[in-house]
Formats: structure tokens, sequence, C-alpha cells
């Protein structure tokens, strides 16, 4: 009994400072709410109405800023995964794992405005990639300015947060399946087919929802990699809160985009668990 409650005390502890830092998170997100549903346009709380989603929704202009970020999301979710999943698996295999592990995790290390400058001088009209092309007499195509840039910027960014949770799943694959696969016949694409891709699938999913989750509400990117000329969710809360002064219609594109995050999550998880059920826990 003692023992339980030893157990019990310390769960309380351990719970505690996330319950703090928990507060006001779910009181901004309250007060973010309650603006949404304000009839101003200003910074004033006023009145009680679904106005401003109802704006967001009939305008074809907002519609296509929403289809812009999805569209930025999965091609950088996509992107981080092409490049992630080979570098895990080679990490996995190297017995120089924590040399190579160091350099996946140079971009968090790095200041973002630092990793997003570099970008700036590599994919400028007169950058480090141009320079290359002219070298061969070739002309870069525009990249700078681009959705393509806002990726390139990204999946460099993010490749960690696919690299970390997949080299976690690919940690629990014991050596004696792989050498059972192997007994039975099972050749390299077989062994990686039927075991090793099916086992790392929880990892994949996680890195993959982390990815897309911050890509949808990245504003750096955008802003300096994009020149403000590529529209997104995240460029236009801060050009409603910032400039237009309209904080209602800020906060509920705010929602919106929290919303469609938490949608587009649980739609992939569910795909997920429903083609690789018994690998993650169930359907």
């Amino acid at each position: 009994m003692k023992t339980t409650k030893k157990k019990r005390n310390w769960n309380l502890i351990l719970f505690l400072p996330g319950f703090i830092i928990l507060i006001p998170i779910l009181a901004s997100l309250a007060l973010l709410l309650r603006f949404s549903l304000s009839t101003g346009d200003s910074s004033l709380i006023q009145g009680l109405t679904l106005n401003q989603f109802v704006m967001f929704l009939k305008d074809p202009y907002y519609w296509g800023i929403f289809k812009s970020t999805v569209w930025i999301s999965i091609l950088v979710t996509v992107g981080a995964i092409a490049i992630g999943y080979p570098i895990s698996l080679h990490i996995w295999r190297s017995p120089r794992k924590k040399m190579f592990l160091l350099i996946v995790l140079t971009p968090m290390i790095t200041d973002i405005m630092v990793r997003t400058y570099g970008w700036l001088l590599i994919l400028g009209p007169n950058g480090l990639l141009s320079g290359a092309f002219r070298l061969f007499g070739l002309n870069l195509p525009k990249i700078l300015y681009t959705p393509t840039a806002i990726a390139i910027g990204l999946i460099h960014e993010l490749i960690p947060l696919i690299v970390i949770p997949l080299l976690v799943s690919l940690r629990t694959i014991e050596p004696t399946q792989l050498k059972a696969g192997m007994t039975l016949g099972a050749g390299s694409w077989r062994l990686f087919t039927n075991v090793i891709f099916p086992l790392s699938v929880p990892g994949l999913m996680a890195g993959s929802i982390l990815v897309f989750a911050l890509t949808f509400s990245a504003l750096v990117a955008p802003i300096l990699l994009g020149g403000r000329q590529v529209m997104t969710l995240s460029l236009l809360i801060e050009q409603q809160m910032t400039y237009v002064v309209n904080w209602p219609f800020g906060a509920a594109i705010s929602i919106i985009l929290i919303v469609s995050v938490l949608l587009f999550s649980l739609g992939f998880e569910r795909l997920i668990r429903k083609s690789f059920g018994k690998y993650v826990g169930g359907r």
C-alpha cells in the first residue's frame, strides 16, 4: 500500500510541470477562440458570431491560400520522407551512428534565421546554385520566392524529425528477425518490404505527422524564401494580426489552421493504422 501511494505521489509530482505549462496554452487557445467569434474587425472583443469563419470559407482567394498551404505541407512531408528514410537506414546499419546522427541534427542546432539566410545565398539569382549552372552555360530557372524554395528550406529544417522517430522504430528490429528472413530465402528487397519497412511504420507515421504539422504553421520560410509572394495560412494570420489589425479574422484563420492540422493528422494516422494495424498497435 505504501509503495502504491508513493508511486501515485511521484506521478502527481511529475505531472505538475506539464500541467503548469498546459494552463497558459489552454488559456491562450480559449482567448483565440473567443476572438474568432467576435463581430468586430479590430483588436476588441465584440458580440458573438460565426461571420469570420463564413467569410473565410466563402472566399475563393482564402481557399486558394488554404490549398497552397496543404500542397506545400504535403510536398515537404514527402520530400523529408524520401531523403530521411535512406539516411535513417544508413545510420541504423552504420557503426558510426553518433557521428551521422550529429550531422543530421545540425539543422536543429543552427538558428532558424541563419539556416534560412544560408538558403537565400544558395538559391538567389546570383547565388551558388545559379553560379554553378552558369559555369556550364545553363540558366537556372527561378527557384527563390516560389513554393519550391519554401519546400527546400523546410525539408532541410525538418529532416531530423523524420530521422529520429524512424531510428527509434528501426532499433526495435531484432537481428534474429532479419536472420530468420534470410534463412527462409528472403533477398534484400523482400527483407525490406516484409520486415524492415512494416516495423518502421510507427516511426514513419510519427515523423510524418510532426513534419506536416510544423510545415502547415511555418512562418519564417514563407517570409524569407517565399518573399511574401507565396501566401500561406501563417502569412495570412500574420497579415491580419499585424498589418490589418483584424484580430477576430486572424483568430478565426488560426482556429481553422489548428483544426485542419488535427484533422489531417488523425486522417493520416487512421489510414496508416488500417494499412499496418498490427505494426502500430491496432486498427
